[in-house]
């Protein structure tokens, strides 16, 4: 009887030892699960897409966003190995285009800030955080149309058109409003040239949106479009050929004119994209090609196909366009309003501190061309610059056509240069 229930009473401690070793290993499992797990935005903070914490101070109202990526962004395969920048980098951190109506600044900030969090999401980037004040009277609520580029312009555009400018220390932001005393009767007016672009006036309607790009607008109607009204006694020269802004206007202004002509400066950089493509038509089976392949991986690639039986590739004319601006290449013959041949019509802008290309792809073989099939499609890839997208289609007839383009962005000069338009590091 003694012996039974010293039996049972080891059984019941060994049975107790093992589930609390158990509940251990699993709350050790959980741990580790959750360290391990991508951080996910909670259900409020995606909803708000960022939390603000409010303090207020002499300067104003001071506000910490804590921003958190938007719902369903995912990291984007193209960029693998991710990464982090540093606050020096920012001004060649690419944001792409966006409206907003009606914002006030501390709201279009936010969005700015948001699409910041968003591309970094997407190209694997880990973003910064931001501490942001502003000055207690920031006027009506305003529309604001983004073309796209670094984010720092947007930033200083943002504050320009609240009439306030920007003073940043690496990631805190400060916005500090112009003085209001400049529009007094009594302030003295000073005169002052400028060195700008002899295309300014390009270069400002490319930032309004078109309701408000007047090709006939002065230069002064297009500086107030963009939040630069002088003052009521002050004259705006502009010599076209000798690309200098005369002003005559006061301190205040003056400082803040400068500040847009900086941002403009930067703005205007003159960027261009070089399109390469080749198309490859194939009876093989081809099924380890990569969607992407590094640029110094393509001869090797090009080579084994060439051995393939059956196979045709064709090297397309490249074609240089202006950033942001559509590119077209085409091999093809006009038969009144139809054609039959190659077209390929490509958009390249920046995303990050990448590219982001879309490209539409047109193959019309014609009536006499062995029942082979007509193909149209569209892509939109983001990527860094350094490799070539590639997209493969195969018809019922069993034809696999592979589309190669390869892009690299240059300056006017030819120089290649990154999608901000800063020379790339083996290049300067």
């Amino acid at each position: 009887m003694r012996k039974g229930l010293l039996v049972l009473a080891g059984l019941l401690l060994f049975l107790a030892i093992f589930f609390a070793l158990d509940a251990g290993r699993s709350k050790a499992e959980a741990k580790r699960e959750k360290l391990n797990r991508p951080r996910q935005a909670s259900k409020s903070n995606q909803a708000l897409s960022a939390s603000l914490t409010t303090t207020k101070s002499g300067a104003g109202t001071s506000r910490l966003l804590a921003l958190v990526p938007s719902e369903g962004i995912e990291p984007s395969e193209n960029f693998p190995d991710g990464g982090t920048h540093e606050p020096e980098h920012l001004p060649k951190f690419h944001l792409p285009a966006f409206e907003a109506e009606n914002v006030s600044l501390p709201e279009l900030v936010q969005m700015i800030l948001q699409s910041y969090i968003d591309v970094c999401t997407v190209t694997k980037q880990e973003p910064l955080r931001f501490s942001v004040s502003y000055p207690d009277n920031l006027g009506d609520r305003k529309d604001f149309s983004w073309k796209g580029g670094s984010i720092i312009t947007a930033l200083r555009m943002a504050g320009i058109i609240f009439d306030a400018r920007l003073e940043r220390a690496e990631t805190q932001l400060h916005f500090e409003s112009f003085d209001e005393k400049s529009n007094a009767t009594n302030s003295e007016l000073l005169t002052q040239s400028f060195r700008v672009s002899p295309y300014i006036r390009d270069v400002i309607r490319g930032l309004l949106p078109k309701e408000m790009s007047n090709p006939d607008d002065s230069v002064p109607t297009l500086l107030a479009k963009i939040g630069f009204n002088q003052h009521s006694d002050a004259e705006i020269l502009f010599d076209p050929v000798t690309a200098n802004l005369i002003v005559h206007d006061d301190a205040t202004q003056l400082e803040k004119l400068s500040q847009i002509l900086e941002e403009l400066a930067s703005t205007s950089t003159t960027k261009q994209v070089h399109v390469t493509s080749k198309v490859v038509q194939t009876n093989e089976s081809i099924t380890d090609l990569q969607s992407r392949v590094r640029n110094e991986g393509m001869e090797l690639v090009m080579r084994n196909l060439a051995q393939q039986k059956g196979t045709d590739i064709m090297t397309m004319p490249s074609v240089l366009s202006r950033f942001g601006e559509e590119a077209t290449i085409e091999i093809i013959q006009e038969n009144g309003d139809d054609w039959t041949g190659i077209r390929q019509t490509g958009n390249v802008t920046g995303y990050g501190f990448g590219v982001s290309q879309q490209i539409r792809f047109e193959n019309r073989p014609g009536e006499n061309a062995d029942g082979l099939s007509s193909q149209d499609w569209q892509t939109e890839d983001v990527g860094p610059q350094g490799f070539t997208n590639v997209h493969q289609e195969t018809d019922a007839n069993g034809l696999t056509t592979i589309h190669f383009s390869t892009y690299q962005v240059i300056d006017a000069t030819g120089r290649p240069v990154d999608p901000i338009g800063m020379p790339l590091p083996d290049t300067e």
